[in-house]
């Protein structure tokens, strides 16, 4: 009976935390754009990616079959069907998607750009965000950098390009109603089985949770009354997506080299969001377990105001550095945070497939009760339980915030810190996955 009643309020927490960062495109932007690894020369010919795994089918197979093994470090990672085992692809994605298990409906070979706010555009070619996401969460897409720019394959980007390109694209449905209970003929397939209890079907993005958030560092009597809280995979699309990006530059695709490695990315830059790590900031275990399970009349107001909070962060980060780009100032220093290469060159620590928990997931959970009070403090009439962020999307908190308030400077200053840190964790991966690219 406990854990019933736990389930729906664990359900109502992590419901609406569906989505990360509100535009992975604008944070990498930062962290990258003064990069010298990261070219930003046009030289690298699109390619569709039916060309690529067509292409590289052979090379494919014993790849895709390491993944297998490696899938089984993670406890609660779902073994692989041998139905899906990848036997190599003719002229079809179908094996491919089939074997990474992602959403099979999305437009995979759509060859397309999108450039930050108020950055020139290269490309000359607009088209619409329906050529890339999927129909089902068209709505809830709506921090899309339009216009998207269409390309041919043949058409030269840049690194700098195609990583930025890319670094959304897991938010465009890739990850979407991949389990068994999910209406879909492919989540049958897939074998993921049941989607986690936390999971809320109803909403669009809500079957894409497991997959973008990870509770790693949550207290032992949670893991008790809830163990599907460990059932969660953005390890594993991290490591296929580097993978998967380490074999194309080896074999001289460049394209889907860049490309890949901007997948890996949005996991990565998930993780680092407080409230993805940490189930609830500033409540204790036991309350969270027991004290409001008495108290069902309450669960809305905590849903409510769990949302607004994650939604308040993601709704002022979004606006702030829409603002510093689209407008560059000089010495801006929330893209100097991003851009920060201080930390780089002090780092001896070597990327490995436990860097996302041990140490971006671990920050970001550090960081999430002192987030918290903040975003509290900073937007004290947007998080009580009587706001719906739901249905008043179109305010703007950067623009409504004052920034000689002190409130928002302490969230400002956190803020600085938080991305000078995932800068530096962006640069890392990208630098562990093009070392052994000669395009280098």
């Amino acid at each position: 009976m406990l854990k019933r009643l736990l389930m729906g309020i664990f359900t109502l927490f992590i419901s609406s935390l569906s989505y990360g960062w509100a535009d992975h495109l604008l944070i990498t932007y930062g962290a990258l754009k003064d990069m010298p690894e990261v070219s930003q020369e046009p030289t690298i010919p699109a390619e569709t990616l039916t060309h690529f795994v067509t292409s590289e089918s052979d090379h494919l197979i014993p790849l895709l079959a390491t993944l297998d093994d490696w899938s089984g470090q993670l406890i609660h990672y779902p073994k692989i069907p041998d139905e899906l085992i990848f036997k190599g692809s003719a002229d079809t994605l179908k094996p491919f998607t089939d074997r990474l298990r992602i959403n099979p409906e999305m437009h995979y070979d759509a060859l397309f750009v999108q450039y930050p706010p108020g950055q020139p555009h290269r490309l000359n070619n607009p088209i619409g965000k329906e050529a890339i996401v999927l129909p089902a969460i068209l709505s809830v897409s709506n921090t899309i950098n339009l216009p998207l720019e269409k390309m041919d394959p043949g058409t030269l980007l840049s690194p700098f390009e195609i990583i930025l390109s890319a670094v959304d694209e897991p938010d465009f449905g890739m990850d979407i109603n991949l389990f068994e209970d999910n209406g879909t003929e492919y989540g049958k397939r897939y074998k993921f089985g049941k989607a986690p209890d936390f999971v809320n079907n109803a909403l669009a993005v809500g079957t894409q949770a497991p997959f973008h958030m990870s509770f790693f560092y949550e207290g032992k009597e949670l893991y008790w009354v809830a163990s599907y809280l460990k059932c969660t995979y953005p390890e594993y699309r991290i490591h296929a997506y580097l993978a998967l990006s380490q074999q194309a530059f080896k074999d001289g695709h460049f394209y889907w080299g860049y490309r890949f490695l901007g997948w890996a990315l949005h996991y990565c830059e998930d993780l680092s969001q407080p409230y993805h790590a940490r189930l609830s900031p500033n409540t204790r275990d036991t309350t969270l377990m027991f004290d409001k399970v008495f108290k069902k009349t309450e669960l809305q107001n905590i849903k409510q105001a769990e949302t607004n909070k994650h939604f308040a962060l993601e709704n002022y980060q979004y606006g702030l550095l829409q603002d510093v780009i689209s407008k560059p100032k000089n010495n801006n220093r929330f893209l100097e945070a991003l851009g920060d290469r201080t930390h780089d060159a002090q780092d001896q620590m070597p990327y490995t497939d436990l860097y996302p928990r041990n140490t971006i997931a671990k920050e970001s959970f550090d960081n999430a009760d002192l987030v918290d009070n903040l975003v509290c403090a900073a937007f004290k009439d947007y998080v009580v339980p009587s706001y719906h962020f739901s249905e008043t999307g179109e305010v703007q908190l950067y623009q409504v915030a004052d920034q000689n308030d002190p409130n928002i400077q302490n969230l400002n200053k956190k803020l600085e810190d938080i991305f000078r840190s995932m800068g530096s964790h962006i640069r890392k991966i990208v630098r562990y996955a093009t070392i052994v690219s000669p395009h280098q």
